[in-house]
């Protein structure tokens, strides 16, 4: 089937698809941006924003803001809420109490039966 002129005209031009790939990665880069500068500087302990959260940890805001208001267990039969700061209106988590956080209850889950070592 062929395309109609009109069809023909309405299709992007290699310099369109460019242009937009460029602003996905411009704004994917200033999500993130925080957490590679994190990186780079070990010393340094950024603040990040609940969007840049998001994007570090792939879980959604409501997730976040569950485990900053209700906690997650800490596989002994207590709860940890991830500590957070207020600036201005925002919630902010220390890149360091966020990477903790994220690790409470993996040690446990590797202890799980089927997760053991085999001699």
């Amino acid at each position: 089937m062929a395309l109609t002129k009109k069809q023909l005209e309405e299709l992007p031009t290699v310099g369109d698809l460019h242009t937009f790939g460029e602003a996905i990665v411009k704004a994917m880069l200033k999500v993130v941006q925080p957490v590679i500068d994190a990186a780079a500087n070990p010393l340094d302990d950024p603040y990040l924003s609940i969007p840049t959260i998001e994007a570090y940890t792939d879980h959604k805001r409501s997730a976040i803001n569950k485990w900053i208001r209700e906690g997650k267990p800490d596989g002994k039969g207590g709860m940890v809420k991830l500590p957070y700061k207020m600036f201005s209106s925002d919630k902010r988590v220390k890149l360091s109490d966020l990477e903790a956080f994220g690790l409470i209850g993996v040690e446990e889950k590797a202890k799980l039966p089927f997760m053991k070592k085999s001699a």
